[in-house]
């Protein structure tokens, strides 16, 4: 191809680049690790509210594990969201306020602590009613931390 022709449709595509979709900012190692936590808590907390809901019968061990691993995931998330880790450096849900309302960040974390603690002492209880309370508390905590402190799913992309 020669230069002129180069050149022509070059200039051809240039319109058709300027309307294109932005590329998503990649996102920074610890935001695809905070990412992959965050996905695990909400698969436990999934598979948890399926056998809560009676969609599928498990023996209360498999109450106890799920209850248990989001304990520990919520342990983990104290330290996912280091200064400089936020939508200014790649692509993420948390908002700023992580880190411009610290204060509120750390109570919200120790409400999300606090509530599956005490659902693994209810599922290790394994009183129905209790472990029923004590997940709507988790759910609770979650969505409190949610409302603050996570940008809402882009519909378009909603999860199935």
């Amino acid at each position: 191809m020669n230069r002129t022709a180069a050149l022509f449709l070059a200039l051809i595509a240039l319109p058709a680049l300027a309307d294109a979709p932005d590329t998503p900012t990649p996102r920074t190692p610890i935001q695809q690790y905070r990412h992959q936590i965050m996905e695990l808590v909400g698969d436990h907390t999934g598979a948890l509210g399926d056998i809560i809901d009676g969609e599928v019968e498990r023996p209360n061990r498999d109450v106890i594990g799920h209850a248990t691993a989001l304990y520990e995931l919520a342990q983990i998330h104290r330290d996912l969201f280091p200064e400089g880790s936020g939508p200014e450096v790649g692509r993420t849900r948390a908002l700023p306020a992580v880190w411009e309302l610290p204060d509120d960040f750390k109570k919200a974390n120790k409400a999300f602590v606090r509530s599956t603690s005490r659902l693994v002492e209810a599922a290790k209880d394994g009183d129905k009613k209790r472990i029923e309370d004590a997940f709507g508390k988790v759910g609770e905590s979650c969505g409190g931390c949610h409302k603050t402190f996570r940008k809402p799913r882009d519909k378009k992309k909603k999860k199935k």
